[in-house]
């Protein structure tokens, strides 16, 4: 897939939306790289923690500091 979508920057544009109405279009040239972060480790809720469908959960993790390749 990264061979297919080289680094650098890729020009995209789209509706902008306000207040759920169009309001226009906004554009933009984003620097896409291959510095792929590697996947965060979970804080909370804590490893096989049973956590009620009914309630707010809140999640944290660490800090990402690697890409996927190290």
């Amino acid at each position: 897939m990264l061979g297919l979508l080289p680094e650098g920057d890729y020009l995209i544009s789209g509706p902008t939306i306000e207040l759920g109405q169009s309001d226009g279009v906004t554009a933009g040239a984003p620097l896409l790289t291959h510095a792929i972060p590697k996947g965060p480790v979970l804080l909370t809720p804590e490893e096989d923690e049973t956590v009620d469908s009914d309630e707010e959960i809140v999640m944290s993790w660490e800090p990402v500091t690697k890409t996927i390749d190290g």
